[in-house]
């Protein structure tokens, strides 16, 4: 998997000469029984990239609370169906952070994600 041509045919559109370099391919994790295993009882997951989100939805489920480093993780995730996603407000590491404490510390609190679920 690479990345779309999105940012490449809107230039192109616009008159600029793009010349395309694919330096890197995304390719899914091998997982093993135990892998799997483990992600069916996860209680939330977070996503970096598009490419991670359709694995995930792929292996595992959509049935949980997905938190994503940004917007365009966030619209793969629910255009794959998860039901609760949320993201920063400003893509990056900070903000996945303290999404995913404020998931943690609500869920501990209320013993469910429903506060959670509501403000996004």
């Amino acid at each position: 998997l690479i990345a779309t041509s999105d940012i490449e045919c809107g230039l192109n559109e616009r008159g600029y000469q793009v010349t395309r370099l694919n330096t890197y391919s995304t390719e899914p994790a091998v997982w093993d029984d135990k892998m799997y295993e483990r992600a069916k009882q996860t209680t939330i997951v977070t996503f970096a990239s598009p490419s991670a989100v359709r694995v995930w939805a792929d292996r595992v489920n959509t049935n949980i609370p997905a938190v994503c480093i940004g917007l365009t993780t966030r619209n793969e995730a629910e255009k794959l169906g998860f039901r609760t996603v949320a993201s920063p407000n400003s893509p990056g590491l900070s903000g996945l952070a303290d999404l995913i404490l404020e998931f943690v510390t609500k869920r501990s609190v209320d013993g469910n994600s429903a506060s959670f679920q509501e403000r996004y």
